[in-house]
């Protein structure tokens, strides 16, 4: 189902020596294409998963029903048996879509590190191919395969790779040809193609799905399929920047430089996990799990959103995702505009960056909580509406908590507090989906306005992380930016 968030990429900071210059071409053929394959990728899963929803409805409709003409206009269909039988499909398949990244996700990476970027990268875009076209089939020989086989579909992505393993990729393509003093605003850059993939997505599945659901499937699978062509013109960048060295530890067999790199991995994995966790900083600890207090709520409002407004509201599916593609409207201007401002103001002020992400961070997770909360209560779709768009401002959350967390744990090695934040993100995700599933369904049951039951959990779960960013004093950091701007080094 791909229903995955891929803006979060599994191998952060691939890249944490400073790299000589590449050529232009070299540079912008790279970036360039890495930006298409991400945008085609959302573009995707956004669009496939509007037509996916809707198709699954009128089987699980029609399979309860044997008198449903069209799903589209038979009440029935938007009824508690249907939706329960919805939400617990697609719920549990995103908790399992989860599992092949937490298990293989560092060992494709590893196995891009020894073998080649572009390799891993063709193979991962083929499985998210794979995994659509899988789609199209359970539903297209329904009548001979049970439904619930789309809880199997995830398990080839533990043998190519899948969307993540693909966007992590591309993400370590693009700090591969970028220089320290650019990566930062080209990573900004591309979060672009994710927002923009979401936002055209819901208008790309409103306008194929009068067609018919098969066509708008195979036809949305082919924009993929486009990601997969370019794909293999991406440059190979594993070379870029290597040290004398390497060239000896090119002689190696595969299988030896793969076995030393795990080996490697599992030492400073366990000595970086030590400094983490049991490592005498409580409040690394306390932040760390503050995020996954927010990543599970978080992800339980944004998943259920869609069907929750299907649901209470009567609108089809391909309405409902266009009015949630507003709130990416929103994500666009604060990535362009609102967020460079208002930094740019604090630094005026001459607000130390630590204390500027401690309160945006604290106001977006207060909006999450309150705007999930609005939504689930919203009386009329103009309520809703106004609800979803509010909610897009809690998107700087992730961002600035995350930038805490390195900042607080610099002993323990950047790359190993950014891999904790992604198995974390990705366990979220995993528990988010049972959870959706049973509170929806109860939702349903108890009826009327408990419909919204998903967004008040939701918000609640995340009350927990709100609490810890909000009471957290950050004096220590406070003194070390303090030295550090005084010896001229912020």
């Amino acid at each position: 189902m791909d229903g995955h968030s891929e803006s979060e990429p599994l191998l952060l900071d691939v890249a944490p020596v400073e790299r000589r210059p590449v050529p232009r071409r070299t540079f912008w053929r790279a970036v360039l294409l890495s930006y298409a394959m991400l945008f085609c990728s959302q573009l995707y899963a956004s669009s496939f998963n509007t037509v996916l929803y809707e198709t699954l409805e009128g089987l699980l409709c029609r399979d309860m029903y044997d008198d449903v003409g069209d799903p589209l206009a038979d009440p029935r269909c938007k009824g508690e048996a249907v939706q329960s039988e919805l939400s617990l499909l697609t719920s549990i398949e995103a908790s399992f879509e989860m599992f092949p990244p937490m298990l293989c996700g560092i060992v494709y990476g590893l196995i891009a590190d020894v073998y080649g970027r572009r390799p891993i990268l063709i193979l991962s875009t083929f499985g998210a191919v794979l995994y659509g076209a899988l789609d199209i089939a359970i539903c297209w020989f329904h009548d001979y395969v049970h439904i619930k086989f789309f809880w199997a579909v995830p398990i080839v992505y533990f043998f190519t790779g899948g969307g993540l393993v693909a966007a992590s990729i591309n993400y370590t393509v693009v700090a591969d040809v970028s220089t320290k003093s650019q990566r930062s605003a080209i990573f900004l850059a591309t979060t672009s193609a994710f927002l923009l993939g979401a936002f055209f997505g819901a208008y790309l599945a409103a306008a194929l799905l009068p067609l018919g659901h098969y066509f708008a499937m195979c036809a949305i699978l082919s924009v993929q399929i486009l990601g997969l062509c370019a794909s293999c013109f991406v440059p190979e960048t594993i070379t870029i920047g290597e040290k004398p060295q390497d060239s000896v530890n090119d002689a190696m067999p595969f299988r030896e430089k793969l076995s030393a790199k795990i080996a490697q991995l599992r030492v400073q994995s366990l000595a970086s996990l030590r400094d983490i966790f049991w490592g005498g900083n409580t409040k690394l600890t306390l932040l760390l799990m503050s995020t996954l207090f927010t990543g599970v709520g978080k992800h339980l409002v944004s998943s259920v959103m869609k069907q929750y407004a299907v649901k209470r509201y009567e609108l089809s599916w391909a309405n409902a995702g266009i009015i949630l593609s507003y709130a990416n409207l929103v994500r666009l201007a604060l990535c362009f505009a609102g967020i460079p401002l208002l930094v740019i103001a604090l630094r005026k002020a001459k607000v130390l960056p630590i204390i500027q992400d401690a309160w945006i961070s604290r106001v977006s997770v207060l909006v999450a909580v309150t705007c999930s909360c609005l939504a689930g209560a919203a009386p009329d779709v103009g309520v809703f509406t106004v609800s979803v768009i509010l909610y897009a401002f809690s998107s700087c959350l992730e961002p600035t908590v995350r930038s805490l967390v390195v900042a607080m744990g610099r002993d323990a090695g950047t790359g190993s507090i950014i891999s904790a934040l992604e198995v974390l993100t990705a366990v979220s995700i995993a528990i988010a989906g049972p959870v959706i599933a049973a509170t929806f369904r109860l939702g349903m049951r108890l009826g009327g306005g408990w419909i919204g039951l998903p967004m008040y959990i939701g918000g609640g779960i995340m009350v927990p992380g709100a609490l810890i960013l909000l009471f957290m004093r950050f004096d220590e950091e406070v003194a070390e930016e303090l030295a550090e701007e005084s010896e001229g080094l912020l």
